[in-house]
């Protein structure tokens, strides 16, 4: 299942808040394409987003894609 991440989604991901089992379930599924929204960027381009400077590695390393 291909499955794309709301920009509040990625964060309370790795924060480790406000997701069910569920949710947890699927984003943990290694049979699963997990897409992140451009919004992130464009946020955080615009100035209205923080998120760490790593945030790139971490998806990477997630196997997350852009």
């Amino acid at each position: 299942m291909n499955l794309l991440l709301d920009t509040h989604v990625l964060l309370w991901w790795y924060a480790g808040t406000e997701l069910d089992e569920e949710t947890v379930n699927q984003i943990s599924t290694t049979d699963n394409a997990i897409w992140v929204s451009a919004a992130m960027r464009i946020n955080q381009n615009l100035g209205k987003l923080e998120v760490p400077s790593t945030i790139m590695t971490l998806l990477e390393e997630d196997g997350f894609e852009p």
